[in-house]
Parts: C-alpha cells; structure tokens; sequence
C-alpha cells in the first residue's frame, strides 16, 4: 500500500505542475511521447502513430519499445509495441499497445489508426482504448478519438492532430482528460538536417510550443533533440542501423522536476 501511495502522490504531482500536457490522458503514461504531426525531424516512423505518407516510400515495421522508468520511478517502466503497414494503394494502417504497472497499479493503453492520402493531402483517425486499474480502489475504461492530417507543399509539411474530439472523461469529473490540438510545421534547414516546430493548444490548460531538430549524416546513424516548452523537457534521440531494415534507437528524456528517463526501442522495416 506504501507504494502505491508513493506513486500516486508522484503522478498527482507531476500531472498538477505540466497541466497534462505530456499525456493523452492523465495516468496514461503508456503513450505519453510527445507527437509532432508534420514528423520530420522524428528519428523513425514508428516514433509516431499518427503516420501520414504523402508520397509512395513507405516502409512497412514493427517496433518493440521500453523505457527503464517514467518520472525516474521505475515501478512505471513501460513496455510497448508499434505496428505499421500500407493497405491498398493510399491507405496507412498502424496500430499500438502500451502497458505500465504493477499488480496494485497499471494501465492498458490500445491504438488503431487509419489514414488516406489524396495526393499531398493527408488525412487519418484514431480510436484508442485505455484500461486504467488500482487494486481495491477502482477500474476505468476509456475510449477517446482523434483526427490528424498533413499537406505538403514541395518540401514543407503542416501538420495537425485533434486529440478527444469525442470529449471523453472519467465518470467522475468532466474535465479530467483535456482536449488537446497539435499544429506543426516542418521543412529541411540545410543538408541531411530537418526539423518542426510547433504549438499544442490544450482547451482549459495552458499551452505549450515545441521545436525539434534531426540530423542524419548517414543511411546507418541519426540523431535527434526536441525541446517543450510547458512542462520544460528535453529528449535527445539516437538511433543506429547496424544492418538494412533492423533500427536501434535510444533516447534520454530530461524533465527539470524529475530529472532523466530512458528508453530504448528497436524497429524491423520490412
């Protein structure tokens, strides 16, 4: 029981000081990466769900991801999968799971997206499904949906995703999971270096800008930063392909509250 008050009293915490910017909903840390719509600068696809192709190089993948802890406790080490494959000529389809937790505490999180390309214009939809559980206390299900979209004109991207449009919430007050939207713009700085920047406007909560940078100087080896403005937060990113389609990837997120987590993930392009 110490434990679980412990961990409660972190996440009440840290959720009271960044106004639940940093996850979707508030416990759900299983999928709480920061998502960048126009996703330039991110090292891989599979750091992100919400995948939009304008064009036909498309890598089908399967990514397993762990972080060693959250908010430097490792009881919410999170273990996750990320899958992605075209479907017919214009169609994406991706889906992912995410679990944190131990028996007196843990969290299910399951996404579906479905995208369509209509030229340089993208749009998609997600359903996601989360199962929240204390031990003797309570149990929530969730189901929230999201619309995301990008349009490319010649090499810059805009990019936009509506989180909750269905204004889910838990049973026992309306205003605990935010509606949030995301907008992005993302374009090639110099030579083998992208980046996107960006606002999340949060309905009822403050809101936040964000910047993020890549570097790839080789088809083997990238590298990446993105910065957060509220709550403060650094991730610098780092991902290795020691042979064609398998991606290893290891990441450092910094948060000036809890100081730093990692988490490491490894992607099979196929």
């Amino acid at each position: 029981m110490k434990e679980i008050l412990k961990i409660l009293i972190i996440l009440f915490i840290y959720f009271f000081l960044t106004y639940e910017i940093n996850a979707q909903v508030p416990f759900s840390l299983s999928n709480s990466y920061h998502l960048i719509p126009s996703n330039n600068s991110a090292l891989l696809n599979s750091e992100n769900l919400y995948l939009i192709f304008p064009d036909s190089s498309v890598n089908d993948f399967v990514s397993l991801k762990y972080q060693m802890s959250k908010l430097n406790f490792s009881e919410l080490a999170i273990s996750s999968v990320l899958f992605g494959k075209q479907v017919f000529d214009d169609y994406y389809l991706s889906s992912g799971a995410g679990y944190f937790g131990f028996d007196l505490m843990n969290e299910l999180n399951v996404n579906l997206a479905l995208s369509r390309n209509f030229g340089n214009v993208g749009l998609g939809v997600n359903a996601q499904y989360n199962r929240i559980y204390f031990k003797d206390f309570s149990n929530e299900n969730l189901f929230i949906f999201d619309l995301f979209g990008k349009i490319r004109f010649s090499q810059v991207d805009f990019g936009f995703l509506l989180n909750n449009i269905n204004r889910a919430h838990f049973s026992n007050y309306d205003k605990t999971i935010p509606q949030r939207a995301v907008f992005s713009v993302g374009f090639p700085i110099f030579d083998k270096v992208k980046n996107d920047f960006g606002a999340v406007l949060l309905l009822d909560y403050s809101n936040a800008f964000f910047y993020s940078i890549k570097y790839e100087p080789f088809d083997w080896f990238a590298m990446n930063a993105i910065y957060y403005s509220d709550p403060q937060e650094i991730t610098a990113g780092l991902s290795l392909s020691p042979i064609n389609q398998l991606s290893l990837n290891f990441y450092t997120d910094y948060n000036p509250i809890f100081g730093y987590d990692l988490r490491f993930s490894s992607t099979w392009e196929f």
